[in-house]
């Protein structure tokens, strides 16, 4: 049976480039909707996941260990340079729901999780709203939460 850690973030703003909620030009419908297609390809579940991400500031210290999902080298834009991802299971808990998703972790060449903010892929949560606190749960084989 697989165990979870769980952590306490707060949601915090974005750039916008994930969902195409900036001004950037090149991808008006966001980058998790042009990467969706190569993501599927490689046999990740993106069903429910929306086009965007939720982004987590989390005072608790991170490591990885080993990812569930492993994508190296993607070109998946004339725009940018190829892409490593790398994708863990994580839930996250809202007042009334569970929602099972993906933390995301795009990186060029060393991964390194960014203390200060962790990009999820989820579900559409409704009523999620900058500054809500959340309940996080990361796959301890995966994730070391310390």
């Amino acid at each position: 049976m697989k165990s979870f850690s769980r952590i306490i973030g707060q949601v915090v703003r974005g750039f916008g480039a994930a969902s195409g909620r900036s001004n950037d030009q090149r991808f008006l419908n966001g980058t998790i909707q042009e990467q969706r297609k190569y993501f599927i390809q490689k046999g990740i579940d993106f069903h429910e996941i929306h086009n965007g991400t939720i982004n987590i500031a989390t005072s608790d210290e991170l490591k990885i260990k080993r990812a569930r999902h492993e994508v190296n080298d993607l070109s998946w834009s004339e725009n940018m340079p190829a892409e490593n991802f790398l994708f863990f299971d994580s839930y996250i808990q809202t007042s009334n729901k569970m929602y099972q998703g993906w933390l995301y972790l795009p990186f060029k060449d060393q991964p390194k999780l960014n203390l200060k903010k962790l990009e999820f892929l989820m579900p559409k949560l409704p009523n999620l709203n900058e500054g809500d606190q959340l309940e996080v749960f990361l796959n301890d084989e995966q994730i070391i939460v310390s």
